[in-house]
C-alpha cells in the first residue's frame, strides 16, 4: 500500500510526517482501485495453516500481523511463535508478509515510551529465535488500532509514534472494512477441556454470513485493506467465498 517505504501514502518525501503520524498507511489513505490487501491479526493459531492452503489454492498473498502473546495468557509466558514454527517459516517461504503484532498485545496508548520499543523488538526476537529465520518485520499495526482508530489526544499519538517510527511503518486497515470476525465469538470457535468444540451449527454459519455480508455489501471498487483474524475458524471457512468475490 505504500508509493516508497517509509513514506505515508500519498505524501511528498519532501515532508517530514509529524510524529503523531508516523509514516505509514491510515484509515483513510488512498490505494490503488480495485485492489484488495488482505490482513490478518492476532495469529498464529490452530486455523493459520488452514488459511496458508485457502491462499495458496486461490493464488493469494496476505499480510500476517502476528503476535506472541508471551504474558498476555493467564498462567504466565506462552510462546505461541515456538508452538506454530513450522506454519511461521511455512508462510515466509510462500511469500506473505510477516507484519508485527507487539508482544503481548497491550494497548499502546497505554504504554509510557519505554515500554513501547521492546514489545515490537521483543516479539521480533522471539519470532527470529523459534523460526530460525533471518527476516525483519518491517510493517506493524497496533494492537486494537491505538492510538489511531479512533484518534487519541495528539500528545498520546505522539508519544507512540515516536517510539513506532524507530521501528517500522504503521500498516492500518480501511476505514468500515474490519471484518467484525473478532466480535461476537460463537460456539464452534474457541476450545474447552477435552477436544475441540466444533459443530459447524447456524450459530456458526450465521457469523459466517455476517463476516461475509460486512465486507462485501462495502466493497465498490476502491482499494482497501481488509482486517480479519486467523485465530477465527468462521473467518477460515468464509475466506474462499470472500475472495473469489473480491475476484
Amino acid at each position: 500500500p505504500f508509493k516508497d517505504a517509509g513514506i505515508k501514502a500519498g505524501v511528498p518525501p519532501s515532508i517530514t510526517m509529524p510524529d503523531d503520524h508516523p509514516p505509514g498507511y491510515y484509515m483513510d489513505d488512498p490505494l490503488p482501485d480495485r485492489t484488495a490487501y488482505l490482513t490478518f491479526d492476532d495469529g498464529p493459531a490452530d486455523w493459520t495453516g488452514d488459511i496458508l492452503t485457502i491462499l495458496k489454492d486461490e493464488d493469494v498473498k496476505a499480510t500476517f500481523f502476528i503476535c506472541g502473546n508471551w504474558e498476555y495468557y493467564a498462567g504466565g509466558p506462552k510462546d505461541d511463535f515456538l508452538k506454530y514454527r513450522d506454519v511461521l517459516v511455512r508462510m515466509a517461504r510462500e511469500g506473505h508478509v510477516i507484519g508485527n503484532h507487539t508482544l503481548n498485545h497491550y494497548n499502546l496508548a497505554n504504554l509510557g515510551p519505554e515500554k513501547i520499543g521492546p514489545e515490537l523488538d521483543g516479539n521480533q526476537d522471539i519470532f527470529n529465535g523459534a523460526t530460525g529465520l533471518d527476516y525483519r518485520m518491517t510493517l506493524m499495526r497496533p494492537p486494537h488500532g491505538s492510538p489511531w482508530r479512533q484518534p487519541s489526544p495528539a500528545d498520546v499519538c505522539a508519544r507512540v509514534g515516536r517510539e513506532v517510527r524507530r521501528k517500522a511503518v504503521v500498516c492500518m486497515w480501511t476505514r468500515h472494512f474490519d471484518s467484525g470476525d473478532s466480535m461476537g465469538w460463537v460456539r464452534g470457535e474457541w476450545y474447552e477441556k477435552g477436544p475441540r468444540i466444533y459443530e459447524g451449527g447456524e450459530e456458526f454459519r450465521d457469523k459466517m454470513r455476517r463476516i461475509y455480508n460486512r465486507l462485501m455489501e462495502r466493497a465498490d471498487g476502491r482499494g482497501l485493506v481488509i482486517l480479519m483474524h486467523d485465530t477465527h475458524p468462521t473467518t477460515r471457512d468464509i475466506l474462499p467465498a470472500v475472495i473469489d468475490n473480491l475476484k
